[in-house]
């Protein structure tokens, strides 16, 4: 079983307070040791039961605040539809159970071993709070927005306390840390290098994203807005202005007298962003087109839209130079993480679980 725990989803991630867990860190058992299946729980679905871990539970009341505040599973309706739609989500479903129930064995073996926080420890909690406060504009605010998903201002806070325990637990674990010598990144970036040789990219996506730069192309976009217009008036819209396109009008132009988005008054915005930048549709569009090449019409955001592509920048390996301590982070934190996932495992494996169907 492959163990991953995402300690860093987006802020409000953390507003849900776990089942039986005190603001004070104290495990407190709710119910009979080992709960029943999810169809047995009574008619409120959200109180489901997915997993059990020791006397705790994981319900689907959890599962879905973890997916509302994950941007990767949001996002999934962006790229995919129909079939393999649903096959991911479930895929994905499944993974953040199993993320939640690693956090719970955590959580539990940090208390059992007398793992605390400290005076500083709790300070951070309540900066963390303060934080969000101020990202809402008050207390009062952050607590309203948490009341409308079913939460709460305590749950918040016992949820950073979790969050920062388990983090202290995996650091004492990790007292030594891994050492990567220079011949392991040297032969590392001869291995980027060859692969980049080999395939025109980097296949590793964290090793894509921070030692390879895509190409970067410049785009002006004609967007005509299906919501403003309805449908039939916005493919009228939009098929008037690919008849000015093709009777030569500069794109520039057309984008300023058929754009419905605020970048019609800049000709269309000849914004640079890279194709993992765009939405999906359109990036798929955009992907085999050479500069001066012009999209077909693709839906997405409630927009109709057409993209000319205005110039690309080659994409490119960084130097070695500009890549060594990029590269000592990343192998760092995948030693790491192979001895954290191997560790996870371990104490799993002496935990009495329990999963249930959704």
């Amino acid at each position: 079983m492959r163990v991953r725990v995402t300690h860093a989803r987006v802020a409000l991630w953390l507003a849900l307070l776990a089942p039986g867990c005190s603001t004070t860190g104290e495990v407190k058992p709710e119910g009979p040791p080992f709960a029943p299946a999810a169809h047995e729980v009574g008619s409120n679905a959200a109180n489901a039961v997915l997993a059990t871990v020791n006397d705790q539970v994981i319900t689907r009341r959890e599962l879905e605040v973890e997916l509302r505040f994950d941007e990767e599973y949001q996002r999934l309706s962006e790229r995919h539809a129909g079939d393999e739609l649903e096959r991911l989500r479930a895929a994905h479903r499944s993974q953040v159970v199993e993320d939640l129930i690693t956090q719970q064995v955590l959580l539990q073996r940090a208390r059992k071993d007398g793992i605390q926080l400290d005076a500083d420890d709790r300070r951070r909690v309540e900066e963390r709070i303060a934080g969000f406060s101020s990202r809402y504009g008050s207390r009062e605010n952050l607590g309203a927005e948490l009341a409308r998903h079913g939460l709460s201002l305590d749950g918040l806070r016992a949820k950073i306390e979790g969050n920062l325990l388990m983090r202290k637990f995996e650091a004492l674990r990790l007292r030594r840390t891994s050492y990567v010598a220079p011949d392991e990144i040297r032969a590392c970036y001869r291995a980027l290098e060859a692969e980049v040789a080999r395939t025109g990219g980097v296949a590793d996506p964290l090793f894509r994203e921070r030692c390879y730069r895509e190409r970067r192309l410049v785009l002006r976009q004609v967007r005509v807005s299906v919501e403003r217009r309805g449908r039939a008036d916005a493919q009228i819209h939009m098929d008037n202005a690919l008849g000015e396109l093709a009777r030569g009008l500069p794109f520039e132009e057309v984008a300023r007298r058929y754009g419905d988005g605020p970048e019609r008054e800049q000709g269309g915005e000849g914004s640079v962003a890279g194709l993992e930048d765009l939405p999906g549709p359109v990036a798929e569009a955009v992907r085999p087109l050479e500069v001066g090449g012009t999209t077909p019409v693709v839906e997405h955001g409630g927009f109709l839209v057409v993209a000319r592509v205005e110039a690309r920048d080659p994409a490119r390996l960084l130097t070695f130079q500009e890549a060594q301590g990029v590269l000592k982070d990343l192998l760092r934190v995948r030693k790491l993480d192979g001895v954290l996932a191997e560790w996870h495992e371990r104490l799993c494996a002496q935990a009495y679980i329990q999963r249930f169907a959704e």
